[in-house]
């Protein structure tokens, strides 16, 4: 799986650990954006990500406050794209402590 997103702050690097513990593969490079089509008097031109992986994780993130229980406050966005199919195979959203978050996602994702 590519997380698309590279390092660790917030709740991303709990969540690779997560995936990773659970077996899984992660990876930050997805494969070089391409373009293609035609030009001249009616140029035609299409860009679009290529993917050496299946499955992309997508997170956007952005902390508002700490939490008494420790650790930050998120907003968050997440999602799990097959990239074969275009399906969207898991999504949460919301505003949370962030081991709160991840424990979502562990949840979510096992089942």
């Amino acid at each position: 799986m590519a997380s698309g997103v590279p390092g660790g702050a917030g709740v991303l690097g709990p969540i690779k650990e997560s995936l990773q513990n659970s077996g899984w593969s992660v990876k930050v490079v997805a494969g070089p954006d391409m373009t293609t089509g035609r030009v001249g008097a009616d140029t035609s031109l299409a860009t679009y990500n290529t993917f050496n992986t299946r499955y992309v994780l997508r997170l956007r993130q952005r902390q508002f406050d700490v939490c008494i229980i420790g650790g930050g406050a998120f907003d968050y966005d997440l999602s799990i794209i097959d990239m074969k199919d275009g399906s969207e195979l898991l999504t949460m959203s919301g505003r949370d402590c962030a081991s709160l978050i991840v424990d979502k996602f562990k949840k979510a994702f096992s089942g």
